[in-house]
């Protein structure tokens, strides 16, 4: 037997069906979007922050960087230098 429905009801009614799926989902998945972002964004802060642990929003020495670099380049270099 078809329906006889037109296509704008069956459309109307997918998309209402579709919304209820989403907000159930929302619901759900909200308790946990506090907890998971906090640790994103702790994971963010220790990749790419150079700075120390105890002052995230101060910019980067640049000069203690290229220093610390040299220092590490040259302990390899002494490591991994053939006899």
């Amino acid at each position: 037997m078809a329906d006889a429905r037109s296509g704008d009801d069956l459309t109307a009614e997918a998309i209402a069906s579709g919304t209820g799926a989403v907000a159930g989902y929302e619901a759900t998945m909200f308790a946990r979007s506090g907890e998971l972002a906090a640790s994103a964004n702790t994971a963010l802060v220790q990749f790419f922050a150079p700075t120390s642990p105890d002052a995230p929003h101060l910019p980067p020495d640049h000069a203690r960087e290229h220093e610390d670099y040299r220092i590490r380049a040259a302990e390899y270099r002494r490591r991994h230098t053939a006899i």
